[in-house]
């Protein structure tokens, strides 16, 4: 039920497959934060245009902002 232009927190996003693939092809704007220095690299690889933060969930500032939805799978 999000609007295409909904922007979205995926929390613990691993590398990036399935559940941001589905929400990028849903055409969400995201952010992401994964606490693993390799499947930040990997997310990178495969989501260049979606920034992500390599920080526990516990001790990130979410970017500064605010969002539409937030998922954590």
């Amino acid at each position: 039920t999000l609007s295409k232009d909904a922007e979205v927190l995926e929390l613990a996003c691993g590398g990036g497959y399935p559940v941001t693939r589905v929400l990028h092809e849903a055409g969400l704007r995201l952010w992401a934060i994964e606490s693993s220095p390799n499947l930040v690299a990997e997310f990178q690889r495969r989501f260049s245009d979606v920034p992500v933060q390599c920080a526990k969930v516990q001790d990130s500032d979410f970017f500064g902002r605010t969002y539409d939805a937030v998922v954590a799978v």
